[in-house]
């Protein structure tokens, strides 16, 4: 009898298949979740997306600021000086010039001739130049130192070196640091010197006499040795005193009194009351009266005294620190004050 063996093993593996299927199906039945692998579980992240590039702000383009149009600068009209040669033309014109603390006169004879008389101190020569350069003064023909003080020599090197005078007329000589340097200078620009002493003749522009009052002694002091001198043109006059003190003065007085009489009297020693005595005052009797002072060297005092004179009553008195620089204009008979 033939047997079919091979069959039977079949049968059991199906028979097994449908065991594993029927308890799958009894576990589905109860509600019981199959786990799945966790990969399966986890959604896919979506596909990134990169973040679109920002583009830059641009910057504003600003545009560039239009310089403003630069205005023309207009350089002021120079105030003309006040006073013209030309109508000096025929007068005797003395200016006595505000230097401060310190003398400086000018004066401009009928014929045009120019003399400086002093030039205050080193730092004066602005305030001196002004005035030269004003009336169209390129050269003077003369300069008058009428004693070594600093205060009426110091600022003339200067005057010298840019004004050229051909003639230099000095006091006395007298030797210290001051006075040896401007001689120098006198030198050096190649002045005519002369030196003229009381009772000299002397000449300076058409039309103008003069006479030559001290000093009358030799004296120790500089001041006393102080070139005194008087101008006369027609019937006006004027007197400069330098820095003559009250020794100097009286020696004058005995000596020159006929000559005295001015019309305009250059105060002695910037208005010090001693050196302008009351008899001083009265031989002189002058209608205007000028003192070149600073009011910070106790001149002001000095010119408060001064008037406080009865002598001084019918004087008009001026004074730089106060008036400024004055102007007298004479014609040979009238005199006109102007300040400038």
């Amino acid at each position: 009898m033939i047997r079919h063996c091979g069959r039977r093993p079949a049968i059991s593996i199906l028979a097994a298949l449908g065991l594993l299927l029927v308890l799958l199906l009894i576990a589905c039945g109860k509600g019981e979740e199959v786990p799945l692998p966790t990969q399966l579980l986890t959604p896919h992240p979506p596909p990134l997306t990169a973040a679109p590039t920002a583009m830059p702000t641009p910057t504003p383009t600003v545009a560039p600021t239009a310089m403003p149009t630069p205005t023309p600068t207009v350089a002021p009209t120079p105030t003309p000086f006040p006073v013209d040669m030309t109508e000096l033309a025929g007068k005797l014109a003395v200016i006595f010039i505000d230097v401060g603390h310190g003398d400086s006169a000018l004066l401009i004879a009928p014929d045009g001739k120019t003399m400086l008389i002093d030039a205050g101190q080193y730092h004066a020569f602005p305030a001196i130049a002004r005035v030269l350069d004003g009336l169209g003064i390129t050269r003077l023909d003369a300069v008058l130192a009428t004693h070594p003080d600093k205060d009426h020599i110091g600022g003339l090197f200067d005057i010298v070196a840019a004004y050229a005078p051909q003639t230099a007329f000095l006091g006395p000589m007298f030797q210290n640091e001051d006075w040896a340097d401007f001689v120098a200078g006198l030198a050096y620009y190649e002045v005519d010197v002369a030196f003229p002493a009381s009772g000299d003749d002397f000449a300076f522009g058409e039309g103008l006499a003069y006479d030559i009052l001290g000093p009358v002694k030799t004296y120790k002091d500089e001041n006393n040795m102080s070139l005194v001198f008087r101008v006369r043109f027609g019937e006006v006059s004027f007197l400069m005193m330098g820095d003559a003190e009250k020794k100097s003065v009286e020696d004058i007085l005995k000596k020159h009194k006929p000559l005295l009489h001015a019309t305009v009297l250059k105060a002695a020693h910037h208005g010090n009351p001693k050196a302008n005595s009351p008899a001083f005052l009265r031989a002189v009797s002058p209608a205007y009266m000028v003192i070149s002072a600073n009011p910070l060297e106790k001149h002001e005092e000095f010119s408060a005294k001064l008037r406080e004179q009865p002598e001084s009553s019918g004087i008009q008195i001026f004074t730089t620190y106060e008036n400024g620089t004055v102007l007298f204009v004479m014609d040979g008979t009238n005199i006109e004050v102007r300040f400038i």
